[in-house]
């Protein structure tokens, strides 16, 4: 999957909604989520997190129905105003990940972006995504390793705003993949270590420290 990525990167960035991301985030990233969750019919999207705030307003902007959650109430208001200064239609709720204020099959996709290392319950959170998903729904995870830039502590202050879990839960590939297949997802792919470029970083360093894992929940 990474070295088809390469391949198409240049002409996927050429979108200034994908410049944007690219700027901020981690290209690979998101090239593979607009693979995963582009060619679907249905456009109702959950995001799971806060983050960098860039993911939801990119996918509202590309015609998706975004609702975004997040534990933190500094941040749920932080989204709110920002979404409201730009014209954006994204509802956004305070919730804990593995309690999640949806009905059962509400959405089409989910984005969770380090969203299992700061869940009370990796488990859970993972039973949650299956259950809101669609017969059919995707979803993309990402989580990052300890040794990363996303586990540095002072990347890690700037998201402590009253998450269900701390500190992080970091874990392996090995521990993703077995929690996905519990939860009654089914895995379709992972990216083991893949590249991550840290934020401000004057030129491009290769951290290989990044796992995504597009799972699916099953028809029937």
């Amino acid at each position: 999957m990474k070295a088809k990525s390469q391949n198409l990167l240049g002409d996927l960035l050429k979108n200034p909604i994908h410049r944007t991301v690219k700027t901020k985030l981690f290209p690979e990233i998101w090239y593979i989520l607009d693979q995963w969750l582009g060619p679907m019919k249905q456009k109702q999207v959950l995001e799971m997190g806060y983050g960098l705030g860039l993911i939801s307003p990119a996918l509202a902007q590309k015609g998706w129905q975004v609702t975004q959650i997040d534990p933190s109430e500094i941040a749920v208001s932080a989204l709110e105003k920002e979404y409201a200064k730009s014209h954006l239609d994204i509802e956004v709720t305070q919730a804990t990940f593995d309690t999640l204020p949806f009905a059962d099959e509400s959405f089409s996709a989910v984005v969770a972006v380090n969203t299992l290392e700061l869940s009370s319950s990796r488990t859970r959170t993972l039973e949650e995504i299956h259950r809101v998903l669609h017969p059919g729904g995707k979803a993309i995870i990402v989580s990052f390793a300890k040794f990363s830039p996303w586990g540095m502590a002072s990347v890690l202050g700037t998201v402590r705003r009253g998450y269900g879990h701390w500190p992080p839960q970091f874990f392996n590939a090995e521990t993703l993949v077995t929690s996905i297949k519990a939860s009654g997802l089914m895995l379709h792919d992972i990216l083991d270590r893949g590249g991550f470029l840290p934020i401000g970083t004057p030129i491009p360093i290769e951290v290989k420290s990044v796992m995504v894992a597009l799972a699916e929940r099953r028809r029937g």
